[in-house]
């Protein structure tokens, strides 16, 4: 496996899966009929692509092909999310104008309390751990904040298009202040692994590390096929390969152990993206086994039953998934649910009820429906308080980076 992994910013999902077994006719064909009404003449109900299954007809280790799934929501219930997305887009307009756009992340955040939605709001979140230079003292970070506050309206307006309508909302802008930090712990760190089995061939979701007193422990989210490179890799949180260095500028590790001292493979340094709050590292495997396991990795040492097949689309994440007990595994606290409380198109992130702690960083977030097991992130950061989890959506690296699981 020689060639390294081309990445190219921002690509288009039609252009990713077009490569990949769907032809850009049959794709259109199927976004044109999802716009429209689920029956005619027929407005409550909304159908959508939810979800895309993901095929291998020449094995694990060929070309996939994708199929997108349609589901249907309420249609009132979608046409709010999806007004409420593009009022966050004016407001992150409003912030990059004023060259605020690198401090702070705009979301569209639906708090909810045992699955009873409360009305959407654009949250302008400033992030409190982020590292400033040494000569800028704490008040410059207050000073931040009160630039943001004075630079964003308190109500931003949202336009849609829909049955032939425009569709408008208001929605109120609240201004916070979160610390959002890389959830990944030194390798020197004493604490029960989870996960920490020798799989083999290596299933998403179980703990690996890398190298050395500067290494780290993380988790392996899923393999993935990058068409670029024909090839199929492990992907991770790129913070959780990085040595040293900073994140923006970080040493990247040449191997990667799973436990701690079998190595897995080795570290692609070409392909380690980190940009914009969107991340992936690539991990080139040692070796591929012909009938690769396609499969999540279980506590005792086994893998699950079935193949992870399927990933949701962003449409499901920022509706359905918001009212969906999701599953987040990792290898220092296990597997811990939530559903999705804040989401933010601009760079594919979105953030769960869920708890999360060093050492599960990298790992897959899931639902198990009719006994499939469909990937819907891969986790990258936690907060302190209250604890909670965030990461890039599945969806994402498909757009961004082409990748199929």
């Amino acid at each position: 496996m020689s060639d390294s992994p081309r990445h190219v910013s921002r690509r288009r999902v039609l252009k990713g899966i077009s490569g990949i077994g769907l032809s850009a006719a049959t794709f259109g064909a199927v976004t044109g009929s999802v716009t429209g009404q689920q029956e005619s003449g027929s407005s409550k109900k909304k159908q959508y692509i939810e979800e895309y299954k993901v095929t291998y007809p020449n094995g694990m280790n060929s070309q996939p092909t994708i199929e997108p799934i349609t589901g249907t929501v309420d249609r009132g219930y979608w046409q709010e999310m999806m007004a409420a997305e593009a009022a966050a887009a004016q407001v992150r307009q409003t912030l990059a104008q004023n060259g605020l756009d690198q401090r702070a992340t705009v979301s569209v955040k639906t708090e909810n309390s045992r699955q009873e939605l409360i009305d959407p709001t654009i949250s302008v979140d400033y992030n409190a751990a982020k590292t400033l230079p040494q000569t800028e003292a704490i008040s410059s970070k207050q000073a931040e904040i009160e630039s943001i506050k004075s630079n964003v309206p308190k109500k931003a307006e949202g336009r849609i298009e829909d049955e032939g309508k425009t569709i408008s909302r208001s929605f109120d802008v609240i201004v916070d202040t979160i610390e959002k930090k890389p959830a990944t712990t030194p390798s020197t760190a004493d604490i029960d692994w989870k996960y920490d089995s020798e799989y083999r061939p290596v299933p998403g979701g179980c703990h690996i590390t890398t190298p050395n007193t500067n290494g780290s422990h993380g988790t392996l989210c899923h393999s993935f096929w990058e068409p670029d490179s024909s090839a199929r890799f492990h992907i991770t949180a790129s913070h959780v390969l990085a040595d040293g260095g900073t994140q923006e500028n970080p040493e990247y590790s040449t191997r990667v152990y799973q436990p701690y001292s079998d190595g897995i493979g080795s570290t692609k340094r070409s392909a380690c993206v980190y940009e914009d709050n969107f991340e992936a590292g690539f991990v080139e495997p040692q070796s591929v086994d012909p009938g690769y396991i396609n499969k999540m990795a279980n506590q005792d040492g086994s893998k699950t039953d079935n193949y992870v097949s399927y990933f949701k689309d962003w449409q499901w994440l920022s509706t359905d998934g918001k009212t969906t007990d999701i599953t987040k595994q990792g290898a220092r606290t296990g597997e811990t649910s939530g559903s999705v409380y804040a989401a933010d198109k601009s760079n594919w992130t979105f953030w769960m009820e869920a708890s999360m702690n060093g050492g599960d960083s990298g790992g897959p977030s899931y639902i198990v429906e009719d006994g499939k097991i469909k990937l819907v992130g891969m986790m990258l950061w936690s907060t302190s308080t209250p604890q909670q989890a965030g990461g890039n959506a599945i969806a994402g690296l498909n757009d961004r980076l082409g990748l199929v699981p």
